[in-house]
Parts: structure tokens; C-alpha cells; sequence
């Protein structure tokens, strides 16, 4: 029973974004292991594997178009130079345990609720030790191992799949949603006659690194607060500006940025 929401779920997740359903693919292993060791049973490994594999197969069979042209035409497919190398590499266990336990990793820029959250979480588990409880500990020690990246990983990095082009930033995903935008206000027709309507997903970024660059699209760039972002913006752009300043213009958190 359930494997009609799971496939659904599954192909949703490979359409939207191939490294979050890979991400899930390594989730469901782990799934599978804790929950055929929490039961003691070996005999309930064969079931639970072909469970998962009618749900993986469907799933990818449902996806193909999305997956298999990705896939058949790696050869036109490269690691970028202009993306930063710890896109790539991540930053190393010394840093990011650095940054959780400094309260940085999960509450940068505020009270670290969250990183309480989790201490308690983890010990909740711990005393618990539901098979729930264990899956949420080993599956959170796992992405915590799989962030380290390169620095960390060495060599078994490059075990992974496709692990050439992978970001391991990934992860973690440093970045939130701030919102997915769209509709009549979002429809826009350039000086040539082009005309669009936009869909638009904005994230926010609490760090960063690198260098700005400008394209030919661009003359100047610079940082403002949320109270002090300049007028005369993209038309398309304006309701999502207005909608950030409502959110962060009382705030600090992106005071700098």
C-alpha cells in the first residue's frame, strides 16, 4: 500500500530538482537499512528491497524525460570555472562543526533556537531510540558527513555518482526559500517587443563567497539594506522587493547585505 503517493512524490522530486532526488535516493538507502536493522529480522530485507525498487523504477520511468537526456549528454556537460571550488569541495568537518557548534550553521545572525532544537532532538533520540528516532539520528549524522565534502571525504567522494559535476554545498543547503512568484504582475515585455511571463524562486543567502562579476546585462552592482534598496528596479522585480522589505526592513538579519 502507499507506493501511488510515493511514486508521485518521488517523480515530483526528480522533476523539480535532480540533486534533491538524488539526495532522496541516498535517504531512502539509509531508510532501508535502519529500518531492516531496528526490526531484527533479515528476512524482512528482500520485501523491503523490492518495495523500493518498484517505487525507485516507477519513479524514474515517470521522470525519464527529465533524467535521461541529463544523463545521455554528460559528454556536452562540465564542472563550471566560474562557480567558487567549495561549491564543489564544501569546507571540511574542522569548519562546519565550527559553525554548528557556534550556533552558526543553523541560526546565523540570531538566537540559536534551532541548534537547541536539534541538541534536544538528538538526545530525545538517544533516550527513545524508536526506529523513528534512530532513522532521524543516523540520518542526520549521515548529511552532516556527506557536507564535509572533499576536505573530509577524500577519496570517497569520488565513489559517488556523477560525483565530477556534485556540489556537496548542496547537502546542507545554506540557502531558504524566500518565495516562489508568478502571475499577472509578473508579465513583462522588453523594448524589443519579447514578452514574458516570469516565474521567479527566490532564495536568501545568509553567507557567501567569491567574487562578483557583471555580465553584459549589467553596468554596477552594490549592497543595501532591506530599508535602503534603491527604486527604479524591473517591473517584475518590484513586487518581490516590496514583499523582502516587509519581511527583513525591521530586521538586521540581512542589515549588510
Amino acid at each position: 500500500t502507499g507506493y501511488l503517493p510515493a511514486i508521485l512524490a518521488l517523480a515530483a522530486l526528480a522533476l523539480s530538482h535532480l540533486i534533491y532526488a538524488y539526495m532522496m535516493a541516498i535517504t531512502l538507502v539509509i531508510a532501508l537499512i535502519v529500518g531492516v536493522a531496528m526490526s531484527g529480522r533479515r528476512r524482512t530485507l528482500l520485501p523491503a528491497v523490492v518495495r523500493l525498487a518498484i517505487v525507485g523504477v516507477t519513479s524514474l520511468a515517470v521522470s525519464a524525460y527529465m533524467w535521461l537526456p541529463f544523463l545521455s549528454n554528460r559528454q556536452y556537460l562540465s564542472a563550471s570555472p566560474y562557480l567558487q571550488p567549495w561549491k564543489y569541495d564544501s569546507f571540511g568537518a574542522p569548519t562546519i562543526m565550527g559553525w554548528l557548534t557556534s550556533g552558526d550553521l543553523l541560526d546565523h545572525g540570531r538566537l540559536p533556537v534551532l541548534t537547541g532544537l536539534l541538541g534536544l532532538g538528538i538526545v530525545a533520540a538517544v533516550l527513545r531510540r524508536t526506529t523513528l528516532n534512530v532513522l532521524a539520528l543516523v540520518g542526520f549524522v549521515a548529511w552532516l558527513v556527506l557536507y564535509f565534502g572533499r576536505p573530509t571525504l577524500g577519496a570517497v567522494a569520488n565513489l559517488f555518482p556523477m560525483q565530477d559535476g556534485l556540489l556537496f554545498h548542496r547537502f546542507i543547503g545554506e540557502m531558504e526559500l524566500f518565495g516562489v512568484f508568478s502571475g499577472p504582475e509578473f508579465y513583462y515585455k522588453y523594448p524589443n517587443g519579447d514578452e514574458v511571463y516570469n516565474i521567479t524562486i527566490m532564495y536568501l543567502s545568509r553567507d557567501w563567497r567569491g567574487e562578483i562579476k557583471l555580465n553584459d546585462e549589467h553596468t554596477e552592482w552594490g549592497w543595501f539594506s532591506a530599508s535602503e534598496i534603491p527604486e527604479g528596479s524591473s517591473p517584475p522585480i518590484k513586487p518581490i522587493l516590496e514583499q523582502f522589505k516587509m519581511s527583513f526592513s525591521k530586521s538586521n538579519t540581512f542589515k549588510d547585505a
